[in-house]
């Protein structure tokens, strides 16, 4: 069976895919199952398994909807929760106004389920296919075992035959050689002889009957394999096609070529298979038949080999351009690396005889985009980008708020600045029905624009393009590939996906991404906006659904703070300076207070803020990362999993946070305020709802438990409608031992100002100018506004998508730090909402709930009131 043994030569391709959705099935549905054997509510899970079980071979999207609406009820029902029967009878539209109507908690079970459904669907199938192919295989198991049997029965009989011919010719011989002797006798023994000959002749017959059947049997098996009357011609045919079919299509590119030529010769096979058949069992047999038969299956041979040669002539034509292509990019790259070495000579003569000064914002950029191209940098990770190959940037969630007002603006500055690699090719994707003319008008008011950047403005439009498609439908998926294989040359590009999505359809979108849009020649990053869950279990949640897709390497968690200039710049200024680090210890510091201020409350954007609160819009990650690079030890290099690995490792030494470590407040508004917006309290938002406990500001100590950071307190604190707008890391020192100067002095403090305006600057007491013998306290500031006069610092977004394009994660939240910053605050989140803690009010525009400040002083951090540093 030549089919079959072509059949088990190759080995066939395991679609990873699949096997991640069947194991997310199988696990989906073992969940459902042990369910619906608990005693209160397992018949309701019993039900809608047996429903899942009748409805996966005739899916549809009514009945999907309806067994995922079965699912959500039921785990409405298992958790004590309204539950919403929209009927079978219903018509679509009612059953979609009905589901439309759920709440929050009742819409997000149905989102899962629908895409638990999906996956247990293709579990159960899978099962059933695999019981047929494993039934099919048994079939033709016990069909050759027969065969096999039959063949060795014949066999035998053969030798059977043989033997019987050879102990005739024996008895022959001995008849001649006693002739003689026997030929006084064969007149009285002829009756005998004539008895034996008529028996030697009815079993002749017999052995000649049975080597009839025998040859029957072979032309049926020979007829059945080959296809036709000469099998030495087949076997030549076809041995000679596979290797020319292999010889001329041997290279990695003509991969689809080969599968084509051998497509080609199997289906001449089956062609030739069919042809005997019909000659055997309806035209009746006879010699013009015969060779009938014969010419039509060379004439079937001649069409096989002219369709293999025009596959190959057609292989050769669409990789020629390839090959092109490939010559130039090397002549490019010689160009290049000659341009490289002749710069490289003339900047080390150059920088021998020329002072170093301060540069310019253009030289600046000039000096980013050298180090962006320099293939002198390829032994640094993350310094650079592809340049000879083209780059799609895809935003998810195109036409919502973040991308008009981030991440277009944000793509439009790198593309301006020249920073981006060439060609890189920008797609958007979203829900609404828009035109890129339509985007490009939401968008504008945040691209900041300049009068002579019209053209160049122009220019990066017209490498925009938008696609309309749901967030849960594969084929709206499938309609974003081809539309982003248009911009590959020779099907490669690097593509970029940034999820701007609410985390409801995290898991339904990230599946339908890695089934339909990865890259095929290129590598595939992924851009994943907080919130990362909404507690440790949620988080990790998200964490191993994605673990399922996508490797750690091509996972991008962006905390925009790690993208702010003095956030990056806490590595080099602890790590570069002698100065800092032998007092950056417990010896000398007394506490370390990091600060986020807002002089705004939530401006009608309540109701998404009291879903997460401060703690988990601010403290949490924003916070708890400056905190990691505040307190972390020195990593073994600048590499990035060097410094993450640090900051894990401190993040591991910081026990959960307990209610008593802690001060909730919540604004009210100020009655006396000038600004109606000041008058507001939180709960005066519309949008928040009547009663929130939510907290709009949180003051939390933290403990480090090792060497270094024993007994200091890390203080975090955070707020809106707070009295300024700052972000900082303020590290004060301890007290002057032997005080000489009668309690006048003040602690020293080490400030790194953030936002806005950054700056660097220590606090510390000096006398008074003048001939008393006063002290004062004043600064040594280090202001980049004044030090970098007309350097323009690039957007914090600007920096970490500039990351992602080079591949450096140094600046990205890995699944480890994602999941200990949780671990600190989930005990503590869950006792507030269970426990339901009113938070303490504050007045719109004030410091906070003065508690905060009484706690800060308990831990010994000392807050004068007496002075305020001035931005020069």
């Amino acid at each position: 069976m030549i089919w079959l043994l072509l059949l088990l030569t190759y080995e066939i391709p395991i679609n990873n895919g699949n096997m991640i959705l069947r194991d997310l099935g199988e696990k989906e549905y073992s969940l459902i199952k042990a369910k619906s054997t608990l005693p209160q509510h397992g018949k309701c899970w019993h039900n809608a398994l047996l429903a899942l079980k009748s409805n996966c071979d005739k899916l549809n999207d009514r009945e999907h909807s309806l067994l995922a609406l079965q699912l959500a009820n039921c785990f409405l029902e298992d958790s004590g929760h309204v539950t919403y029967n929209c009927h079978l009878d219903e018509t679509e539209d009612e059953r979609r106004k009905c589901i439309s109507g759920m709440a929050d908690r009742a819409f997000t079970a149905y989102n899962e389920f629908y895409t638990h459904a999906t996956h247990i669907c293709f579990f159960l199938n899978y099962e059933v296919w695999q019981t047929e192919v494993d039934n099919t295989i048994k079939l033709l198991f016990q069909v050759s075992s027969r065969m096999k049997d039959q063949l060795l029965e014949a066999s035998e009989m053969q030798g059977v035959i043989l033997n019987s011919q050879k102990e005739g010719l024996r008895i022959q011989n001995e008849l001649l050689d006693h002739g003689k002797e026997l030929g006084t006798v064969l007149q009285t023994s002829s009756e005998t002889v004539s008895n034996m000959v008529t028996d030697f002749k009815e079993s002749a017959k017999d052995q000649r009957e049975l080597l009839y059947e025998i040859f029957s049997y072979l032309r049926t098996f020979q007829n059945w394999i080959i296809g036709e009357v000469s099998w030495f011609q087949s076997i030549i045919f076809y041995t000679v096609s596979c290797i020319l079919c292999a010889l001329f299509s041997s290279s990695r590119r003509t991969v689809d070529a080969r599968v084509t030529l051998f497509s080609i010769l199997s289906l001449n096979i089956v062609a030739e298979r069919i042809l005997v058949q019909y000659y055997d069992k309806i035209i009746p047999q006879s010699p013009d038949d015969k060779t009938h038969l014969i010419s039509t299956t060379w004439l079937y041979r001649k069409i096989a080999l002219t369709l293999c040669a025009i596959t190959l002539i057609c292989t050769y034509y669409c990789y020629k351009d390839a090959q092109m292509e490939n010559h130039k990019a090397l002549q490019r790259i010689e160009q290049q690396l000659d341009v490289i070495h002749k710069t490289t000579i003339i900047s080390n003569i150059g920088l021998n005889n020329i002072e170093p000064k301060r540069t310019s914002t253009e030289e600046s950029l000039q000096y980013i985009r050298q180090s962006l191209k320099s293939e002198e940098m390829d032994h640094l990770e993350g310094t650079h980008f592809d340049r000879l190959i083209p780059h799609v940037f895809v935003t998810l969630g195109a036409s919502g708020d973040l991308a008009k007002k981030k991440i277009y603006p944000t793509l439009w500055w790198l593309f301006r600045d020249n920073l981006l690699p060439k060609p890189t090719t920008f797609v958007g994707y979203a829900r609404s029905k828009l035109s890129i003319q339509q985007l490009r008008e939401k968008c504008h008011p945040y691209m900041k624009v300049k009068s002579n950047e019209t053209e160049k403005y122009e220019e990066f439009w017209k490498l925009n393009h938008y696609v309309v498609g749901s967030y849960d439908q594969k084929k709206d998926f499938e309609l974003l590939n081809r539309e982003l294989q248009k911009y590959e040359i020779g099907h490669t590009a690097h593509r970029l996906f940034y999820l701007a999505l609410p985390p409801t359809v995290f898991e339904s979108v990230t599946v339908r991404l890695r089934l339909t849009c990865m890259a095929d020649k290129g590598w595939t990053r992924i851009i994943i906006e907080k919130p990362f869950g909404h507690d440790a279990v949620s988080s990790q949640k998200l964490s191993d659904h994605l673990a399922t897709l996508f490797s750690e390497e091509q996972i991008y968690r962006i905390d925009h703070y790690l993208g702010k200039e003095m956030v990056q710049n806490l590595m080099t200024l602890r790590f570069g300076n002698r100065v800092f680090n032998p007092t950056w210890n417990r010896d000398n510091v007394a506490s370390v207070q990091i600060t986020f201020k807002e002089p705004f409350g939530t401006q009608g954007r309540g109701g998404y803020f009291d879903e997460f609160g401060i703690i988990r819009d601010v403290m949490q990650n924003h916070l708890m990362q400056i905190l990691s690079l505040v307190a972390m030890e020195k990593p073994a290099s600048c590499q990035p999993d060097d410094i993450r690995n640090e900051k894990v490792k401190v993040l591991r030494c910081i026990k959960d946070l307990e209610l008593d470590q802690v001060v909730l407040g919540q604004y009210i508004g100020d009655p006396d305020a000038d600004d109606p917006e000041a008058r507001l309290g939180y709960l005066d938002d519309p949008t928040v709802p009547s009663g929130s406990n939510t907290p709009t500001f949180a003051f939390a100590v933290l403990k480090i438990n090792n060497e270094r950071w024993d007994g200091v307190p890390f203080i975090l604190r955070c707020g809106k409608a707070l009295n300024e707008r700052k972000a900082e890391v303020r590290v004060q020192y301890q007290d002057v031992p032997g005080d000489i100067f009668d309690g006048k002095t003040k602690r020293n403090e080490l400030v790194i100002r953030v936002q806005p305006g950054e700056a660097l600057y220590i606090k510390m007491m000096t006398k008074s100018p003048g001939i008393t013998f006063d002290m004062e306290e004043t600064e040594l500031d280090f202001t980049y506004g004044s030090r970098y006069k007309g350097l323009k610092l690039p957007d914090a977004y600007e920096r970490l998508i500039l990351d992602v394009f080079c591949g450096s994660q140094m600046h990205f939240v890995r699944n480890d730090e994602l999941h200990e910053a949780w671990r600190i605050f989930t005990p503590l989140l869950h006792k507030i909402e269970k426990e339901k803690i009113q938070p303490i009010p504050y007045k719109y525009g004030s410091r906070g709930p003065k508690e905060a400040d009484e706690m800060a002083k308990k831990n010994n951090f000392a807050y004068y009131g007496s002075y305020k540093w001035i931005k020069p």
